[in-house]
């Protein structure tokens, strides 16, 4: 089990020290795989584990804020969803953050959630500090 131990980490510690020079597509692609390896193959309670420090209980999260700064930067929802995955899959999951529908503390989405709250930081909005806003 040790050994087992010593090799988990030292697979962490590489991905670690590689991961940020990445291009962050790559870096979300790295993510999403790990989670459905995890989900798939073992405990799910990982990913609840991890969800906390994705989207810690004391969000400020405001839809309405977030649909603003969306408009403001020119994209519709689809276009925002296919900036952060590709995809237009995710786009009704968009629509109901925005319109406060959804809990964005929700435990579905992980891969999505974090790349639209990291989305709407770098625009200015952290909706972990309710002091801050676009």
């Amino acid at each position: 089990m040790e050994d087992r131990d010593t090799r988990i980490r030292a697979y962490c510690d590489a991905i670690k020290r590689h991961y940020n020079n990445l291009p962050e597509k790559t870096q979300r692609e790295i993510v999403n795989d790990l989670e459905v390896l995890l989900l798939q193959h073992y405990a799910p309670g990982v990913i609840e584990e991890a969800e906390e420090s994705i989207v810690p209980r004391k969000t400020c999260f405001n839809g309405e804020i977030a649909r603003k700064i969306r408009i403001d930067a020119g994209l519709t929802q689809k276009q925002l969803c296919k900036l952060l995955r590709g995809t237009l899959e995710l786009q009704g999951k968009l629509s109901r953050y925005e319109s406060n529908r959804l809990d964005i503390r929700g435990k579905e989405g992980a891969g999505f959630k974090r790349e639209y709250l990291d989305w709407l930081k770098s625009k200015g909005y952290d909706p972990f500090n309710s002091g801050e806003s676009a």
